[in-house]
Protein backbone atom coordinates (compact mmCIF):
# COMPACT_ATOMS: atom_id res chain seq x y z
CA UNK A 1 0.00 0.00 0.00
CA UNK A 2 1.35 2.90 -0.39
CA UNK A 3 2.88 4.72 2.82
CA UNK A 4 2.47 8.42 1.48
CA UNK A 5 -1.47 8.65 1.85
CA UNK A 6 -2.60 12.03 2.56
CA UNK A 7 -6.32 11.16 3.58
CA UNK A 8 -7.15 10.51 7.06
CA UNK A 9 -6.06 7.21 8.18
CA UNK A 10 -4.98 4.62 11.04
CA UNK A 11 -1.80 3.00 10.42
CA UNK A 12 -1.11 -0.13 12.00
CA UNK A 13 1.84 -0.80 14.54
CA UNK A 14 0.41 -3.92 16.18
CA UNK A 15 -2.87 -5.52 16.57
CA UNK A 16 -4.10 -8.84 14.31
CA UNK A 17 -5.30 -9.60 11.74
CA UNK A 18 -3.87 -6.70 10.69
CA UNK A 19 -0.25 -6.43 9.76
CA UNK A 20 2.42 -3.97 10.96
CA UNK A 21 2.37 -1.24 7.62
CA UNK A 22 -1.35 -1.53 7.07
CA UNK A 23 -3.29 1.42 6.24
CA UNK A 24 -6.72 1.84 7.30
CA UNK A 25 -8.76 4.31 6.27
CA UNK A 26 -11.06 6.38 8.33
CA UNK A 27 -13.85 7.37 5.58
CA UNK A 28 -16.01 9.83 5.89
CA UNK A 29 -18.43 8.34 8.54
CA UNK A 30 -19.13 10.67 11.66
CA UNK A 31 -18.37 7.19 13.67
CA UNK A 32 -15.96 4.33 13.48
CA UNK A 33 -16.49 1.88 15.92
CA UNK A 34 -13.01 -0.22 17.15
CA UNK A 35 -13.31 -3.36 18.76
CA UNK A 36 -13.19 -6.73 18.77
CA UNK A 37 -14.98 -9.66 16.63
CA UNK A 38 -17.66 -12.08 18.13
CA UNK A 39 -19.91 -14.40 17.29
CA UNK A 40 -22.77 -11.52 16.82
CA UNK A 41 -20.83 -8.44 16.91
CA UNK A 42 -18.62 -6.82 13.92
CA UNK A 43 -16.89 -3.77 14.95
CA UNK A 44 -15.78 -0.98 11.70
CA UNK A 45 -12.41 -1.97 12.83
CA UNK A 46 -11.82 -5.51 14.32
CA UNK A 47 -8.63 -6.73 16.53
CA UNK A 48 -8.26 -10.04 17.43
CA UNK A 49 -7.38 -9.80 21.17
CA UNK A 50 -8.87 -11.33 24.43
CA UNK A 51 -8.02 -8.09 26.11
CA UNK A 52 -9.71 -5.69 23.41
CA UNK A 53 -13.06 -5.19 24.06
CA UNK A 54 -16.09 -5.72 21.46
CA UNK A 55 -16.82 -1.78 21.57
CA UNK A 56 -13.52 -0.65 22.82
CA UNK A 57 -13.22 3.02 21.42
CA UNK A 58 -14.55 5.35 18.84
CA UNK A 59 -13.55 7.59 16.26
CA UNK A 60 -15.34 10.25 15.51
CA UNK A 61 -15.45 13.02 12.64
CA UNK A 62 -17.42 16.32 13.42
CA UNK A 63 -16.77 20.05 12.00
CA UNK A 64 -13.70 18.76 9.87
CA UNK A 65 -12.16 17.56 13.20
CA UNK A 66 -11.27 13.74 14.61
CA UNK A 67 -11.60 12.74 17.88
CA UNK A 68 -11.51 9.18 20.15
CA UNK A 69 -12.92 8.40 23.03
CA UNK A 70 -13.14 4.71 24.94
CA UNK A 71 -16.60 3.39 25.28
CA UNK A 72 -16.08 1.83 28.38
CA UNK A 73 -13.41 -0.66 28.05
CA UNK A 74 -12.47 -3.49 30.62
CA UNK A 75 -8.67 -2.55 29.74
CA UNK A 76 -8.54 0.72 28.54
CA UNK A 77 -7.37 2.87 25.52
CA UNK A 78 -4.44 5.22 25.48
CA UNK A 79 -3.32 8.38 23.33
CA UNK A 80 0.31 8.79 23.26
CA UNK A 81 0.39 7.50 26.76
CA UNK A 82 -2.07 8.91 28.20
CA UNK A 83 -5.37 6.85 29.19
CA UNK A 84 -8.27 8.12 28.00
CA UNK A 85 -11.72 9.09 30.90
CA UNK A 86 -14.62 6.59 29.16
CA UNK A 87 -16.38 8.82 27.06
CA UNK A 88 -14.83 11.56 27.62
CA UNK A 89 -13.87 12.83 23.50
CA UNK A 90 -10.18 13.51 23.36
CA UNK A 91 -8.94 15.57 19.75
CA UNK A 92 -6.88 13.74 17.44
CA UNK A 93 -3.49 15.19 16.08
CA UNK A 94 -1.72 13.77 13.31
CA UNK A 95 0.61 11.22 14.07
CA UNK A 96 -1.45 10.56 17.25
CA UNK A 97 -0.50 7.00 18.69
CA UNK A 98 -3.61 4.72 19.84
CA UNK A 99 -3.24 1.74 22.13
CA UNK A 100 -5.60 -0.77 23.48
CA UNK A 101 -5.23 -2.44 26.35
CA UNK A 102 -2.12 -1.09 27.99
CA UNK A 103 -0.45 -1.70 25.08
CA UNK A 104 -1.58 -5.12 24.23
Amino acid sequence: MNRMNRTPHLLVERGYPHERGDILPLGSSPRLVLGRKDDGWEPDVAFDNAFVSRRQAEIRYEDGRYSILDLGSKHGTAVNGAPLEPFVPVPLKRSARIAFAQGL
